[in-house]
C-alpha cells in the first residue's frame, strides 16, 4: 500500500499541471456546475476547476496533501472544498456532481471495479468523467516493474505488479460499461525533463511517494535498491531524447465518459 503522504509530491504535482488542464478542458467544466476532482492530490485539477466558476469538491486519502491543496486555494482566492476519502468509497451521495475528473489518481485504488461503480454513482444522470492513466507500456511503467521486481526478491511477493484494467482502451471502455456508463479513449504524451537520468531517479527516491514506499520494502537489502537504481538509471540514458540532459516523453491515456 502506498502512502501518498510521505514524502515530497508537491514536485511531481507541479509537472503534471498541464495534463490536470487539459482534462479540464476535455469535460467541458462549465461555471455553476458541481465538480468533482478524485484523487485531487494538491488540488491541481481542483484549482482549474473553481478557476472557471465551478463548484468543486477535491477528495484523497493523504490529508496533507488536501493541506496543500486548501492552502494553495487560499493563495490563489478559491473556492474549493476538500474532504477526506478514498475512490473506493466517495464521500458523497448519489447523483451529486454533473461532472467528475481524476488526473493519474484513482487508478492506484486497488480496487478498479470499486472505484468505477463509486464514481457513476455520483454523478447525476448524464453525468461526464475524464479520467488518466498511464499505459503498460514506456520508460515509466518499466521503471516500476524493474521497482516492484525489487520488492519482489525481498518479499517473496513473486511476479512484479499487474496493470490493472487502466492501461489498455478496451479494458477502461469494458470497465465502465459493466458499471452503467459509456466511455471514449484517446493517447496523449507528456514530458518529464531533468539535468540527467540520476538527478531524476534521485529526486524520485526522494520525494515521490510510490520510490519511497518501495525503497522502504527493500531497505533491508540495500543491494537490491542499489540494483534498481542502476538499471533504472541506464534505461533513462538510453530512452532520452537529449543527450546532455533527460527528456523523456511518457505516453498516457485520456478517457471521456458519461453515465
Amino acid at each position: 500500500m502506498i502512502d501518498w503522504s510521505v514524502g515530497n509530491y508537491e514536485l511531481t504535482a507541479k509537472t503534471l499541471e498541464p495534463v490536470g488542464k487539459l482534462a479540464v478542458e476535455a469535460a467541458a467544466v462549465a461555471a455553476g456546475e458541481t465538480a468533482l476532482d478524485l484523487a485531487c492530490g494538491t488540488g491541481n485539477v481542483a484549482l482549474e476547476i473553481a478557476r472557471r466558476g465551478a463548484h468543486v469538491t477535491a477528495v484523497d486519502p493523504a490529508e496533507r496533501l488536501l493541506e496543500v491543496a486548501r492552502s494553495r486555494a487560499k493563495l490563489n482566492k478559491l473556492a474549493v472544498k476538500t474532504v477526506n476519502g478514498v475512490a473506493e468509497q466517495i464521500p458523497a451521495r448519489d447523483a451529486t456532481f454533473d461532472v467528475a475528473i481524476s488526473v493519474f489518481g484513482m487508478i492506484f485504488s486497488p480496487d478498479a471495479e470499486k472505484a468505477a461503480r463509486e464514481l457513476v454513482r455520483v454523478l447525476r444522470p448524464g453525468g461526464r468523467f475524464v479520467i488518466t492513466s498511464w499505459i503498460a507500456t514506456g520508460v515509466i511503467f518499466e521503471i516500476g516493474a524493474i521497482m516492484w521486481q525489487g520488492a519482489s526478491e525481498v518479499t517473496g511477493g513473486g511476479s512484479p505488479r499487474p496493470s490493472g484494467p487502466w492501461s489498455s482502451a478496451e479494458s477502461i471502455t469494458q470497465l465502465f460499461a459493466r458499471n452503467g456508463a459509456h466511455a471514449e479513449v484517446s493517447s496523449s504524451s507528456m514530458t518529464f525533463e531533468a539535468a540527467s537520468a540520476e538527478a531524476w531517479f534521485a529526486e524520485q527516491e526522494q520525494h515521490h511517494p510510490v520510490w519511497m514506499s518501495v525503497k522502504k520494502i527493500v531497505s533491508s537489502r540495500p543491494e537490491v535498491w542499489a540494483t534498481v537504481r542502476e538499471r533504472s538509471v541506464a534505461l533513462l540514458r538510453r530512452e532520452s531524447e537529449a543527450q546532455d540532459r533527460l527528456v523523456l516523453r511518457s505516453h498516457y491515456l485520456l478517457t471521456r465518459g458519461s453515465r
